[in-house]
């Protein structure tokens, strides 16, 4: 009985040390779960990838921070094999983290991301707020966002001239903007056949229409296009983008030639959905396309 009892003894300090290793509390070999583990030479051939001749990825996103607990709510938390993505929201005034996060995604990942918002009234996207004392220095009855950028209202040559002149500053300021932070072009929500749950009066889209052209928003591409797309005035500016979604065709065939790209939107599986959008971009731009 006692070499049965020192036996069992043995064998249970014998288990106790084997398992030691297995109750140890701390990591043997901790992972760096903060920073992507992808060398250098997979970053190199991603990029050599989005710079080929090949169908691109392209995404919507929203609710960029870049920072967070995981990397939802940064570029560089998207999947490698998107090529570009239209930033809706959080562009306008970046953060440093914001900028860090875009710096590398376009350096590492060959990423493209451009800005995008609704255009249907003047200045909209990146009127600023008024001060107390310009808010208090109006007019009754006088739009913040008119003053600012000099539209005129009135029926007059006159007054067409200054929504001329308000739309080319308008432009420039979003391509200033677009420089600014080096975003790598801008998405024109284009959708002014569409009711939307807030007031607008599709200015740039109904004021001066001439033969059915909405000649404020030709004006409106063709500043931008000075400045980014296929047709900008610069090196730097042809490496922009400038795209249109929504409703590309509200625009004239004419103005084809300004786009990048055109986008439809994909909100439904429904074929009923889709084909209309499609079928309207082919008729009005089947002759340019390409």
């Amino acid at each position: 009985m006692k070499t049965k009892n020192i036996l069992t003894l043995a064998l249970g300090l014998l288990s106790l040390a084997s398992c030691s290793k297995w109750t140890d509390m701390e990591i043997q070999h901790p992972t760096n779960l903060t920073e992507s583990n992808h060398s250098e030479e997979y970053y190199q051939e991603l990029r050599k990838y989005k710079e080929s001749d090949h169908q691109i990825a392209f995404s919507y996103y929203s609710a960029w921070t870049g920072v967070g607990v995981n990397m939802q709510s940064s570029l560089m938390g998207l999947p490698d094999s998107v090529d570009l993505v239209s930033l809706w929201g959080g562009w306008r005034n970046p953060t440093e983290a914001q900028l860090a996060d875009l710096r590398a995604a376009q350096s590492k990942k060959g990423l493209k991301a451009m800005i995008c918002f609704l255009v249907l009234d003047m200045g909209a996207g990146i009127t600023p707020d008024p001060t107390a004392e310009e808010k208090k220095a109006l007019a009754q009855g006088e739009s913040w966002t008119h003053k600012y950028w000099g539209w005129s209202t009135a029926s007059t040559d006159a007054g067409k001239a200054a929504r001329r002149a308000a739309v080319v500053k308008y432009a420039n300021a979003i391509c200033d903007l677009i420089e600014k932070y080096g975003y790598d072009g801008f998405d024109i929500d284009a959708e002014p056949n569409y009711s939307h749950p807030f007031g607008t009066n599709y200015e740039l889209w109904r004021t001066d229409v001439e033969n059915g052209v909405p000649t404020l928003m030709t004006l409106f591409v063709e500043t931008l296009g000075k400045r980014m797309g296929p047709l900008a005035e610069t090196e730097a500016g042809r490496k922009r983008i400038l795209a249109i979604d929504g409703e590309p065709d509200a625009l004239p065939a004419t103005h084809a030639k300004y786009f990048n790209y055109f986008i439809i939107q994909a909100y439904s599986n429904r074929v009923s959905y889709q084909n209309p959008h499609f079928q309207g971009v082919l008729r009005v731009f089947k002759d340019v396309l390409s």
